[in-house]
């Protein structure tokens, strides 16, 4: 991968989640692909996110970084909230390999590795 483009996302307090052009190709992301993020429930800080034809958080092209994005204030206030964030935006890198879980594949968010 070239440099500056390794797979990450950034999480707004206005409640924008933005997929850098790296994790949107990493994810083989389309304008309209379904994400889900999960929370741990024994270690809260821990995230993942998760590809899901079911999800309400549907991407859509940013121009021109040919990144994605969503748009859900409720999740990001949880999110942030989570990692004790103070900034008003906040960048991570993700795992490029998945957890698998059953049938399932979940991308950590490296919340201890800031983009």
């Amino acid at each position: 991968m070239k440099k500056g483009a390794a797979p990450a996302i950034r999480v707004t307090k206005g409640g924008v989640f933005s997929f850098n052009k790296g994790l949107s190709e990493h994810l083989k992301l389309n304008a309209g692909t379904g994400v889900d993020f999960f929370q741990d429930e024994e270690v809260p800080r821990d995230w993942y996110i998760k590809l899901s034809e079911k999800s309400q958080n549907k991407v859509r092209r940013k121009e021109p970084s040919k990144g994605y994005l969503f748009n859900n204030a409720g999740l990001a206030g949880a999110f942030l909230t989570s990692i004790d964030a103070i900034d008003d935006s906040k960048s991570f890198k993700v795992a490029t390999v998945p957890e698998k879980v059953g049938k399932e594949f979940y991308y950590a968010i490296l919340i201890g590795l800031p983009e």
